[in-house]
């Protein structure tokens, strides 16, 4: 996953969701590092993948996220992330793009698969495995 991004503009992130259902409620939540309460981002389709922006307006200093789904028949919530063990970007000021991470990550079901790609825009992909998994 990306660990850093550019200050200043507004930090993209898409998830290819997948499940033999349609997802109920894909959404990403943020905040500041150092805050106790989340921000949360309603993700909408875009093609195969589902898409939410963190504001420009939160990118002028640290951040935590994590993204959250469920599925149609109440399975979830799927994550990337939590909110107890949250992604964190060190949003710093550069002159070009910002430094990149790649490679793969995992969680307990469902199964989740990071990557990243150029530019302020983090790429996840969440697997549901089928079993069900106590909403909250």
């Amino acid at each position: 996953p990306i660990s850093k991004a550019r200050a200043g503009a507004a930090f993209e992130v898409s998830a290819q969701i997948i499940d033999e259902s349609a997802l109920f409620e894909p959404t990403v939540y943020y905040r500041a590092v150092g805050q106790k309460k989340f921000t949360g981002v309603p993700m909408s389709s875009s093609g195969p993948n589902q898409v939410a922006s963190i504001p420009e307006a939160a990118m002028h200093g640290d951040v935590e996220y994590f993204i959250e789904a469920y599925d149609a028949n109440g399975n979830g919530p799927g994550r990337f992330a939590s909110d107890t063990s949250p992604q964190k970007i060190t949003v710093i000021a550069v002159d070009g793009p910002p430094p990149v991470a790649r490679g793969p990550g995992t969680a307990s079901v469902p199964h989740v698969v990071p990557t990243a790609f150029p530019g302020n825009t983090a790429n996840t992909t969440v697997r549901w495995k089928g079993a069900a998994v106590a909403r909250h």
